[in-house]
């Protein structure tokens, strides 16, 4: 039996409506800045066999932009939601610092447990980050699919499918509109390798 192949790209979405700050569930649209951004990263890729999507405006409607587009399967799936922010959400990190101290420090250094005040907590939302990638790769084993997504939920499924702590998938940059790809190569048997290759995502530091 031979090898299968199968490439995620994951993009983040573009600059929402409001600029840079933790909104979670917080459903800003995007900016024009933001579409504009998309548009240039996707540019005329027609190659994916589905896409798939967050369900939050910032995520969705690029995605159903691109399904009317391509004529591409689309598929919105409420697991790619970003992470809840509770009493952070809608605020920069400058406020944050500013109303509660060192928490966003914690926040940073400690992702696999630090859970910010009334938010998701932070396990249930690597689980269901994980189960959305679990599902996606083997459901569309074999193609190459478009997940339309959130960096919160980009790190949540790096982490998911190199096998890696979340805490160390935040060293890694993800502006918005990026790209990043990875290829899970699964022998049978269950076993999977994933490789991760970078357009955009960069290391932080």
């Amino acid at each position: 039996m031979g090898e299968t192949k199968t490439t995620l790209d994951l993009i983040r979405h573009g600059e929402p409506v409001g600029g840079k700050k933790f909104r979670g569930s917080t459903d800003d649209p995007l900016s024009e800045d933001g579409w504009r951004a998309m548009l240039r990263t996707v540019g005329d890729c027609r190659h994916w066999d589905h896409i798939a999507t967050s369900p939050l405006s910032r995520c969705a409607a690029f995605a159903a932009h691109l399904h009317e587009q391509t004529g591409i399967p689309l598929s919105v799936q409420a697991d790619l939601r970003e992470i809840t922010f509770g009493d952070w959400e809608g605020m920069t990190a400058a406020q944050i610092t500013e109303v509660h101290g060192d928490a966003l420090a914690h926040y940073w250094d400690e992702a696999d447990s630090y859970t910010p005040p009334g938010a998701e907590p932070v396990a249930d939302f690597t689980a269901r980050v994980a189960a959305a990638a679990q599902r996606l790769a083997q459901a569309h084993c074999g193609s190459r699919l478009l997940v339309v997504a959130h960096a919160g939920t980009m790190r949540a499924m790096l982490a998911a499918l190199l096998g890696l702590p979340l805490k160390k998938t935040m060293c890694f940059d993800i502006p918005y509109a990026c790209l990043s790809r990875v290829v899970v190569y699964d022998a049978g048997g269950g076993a999977q390798n994933a490789i991760l290759r970078g357009h955009g995502l960069r290391l932080g530091g």
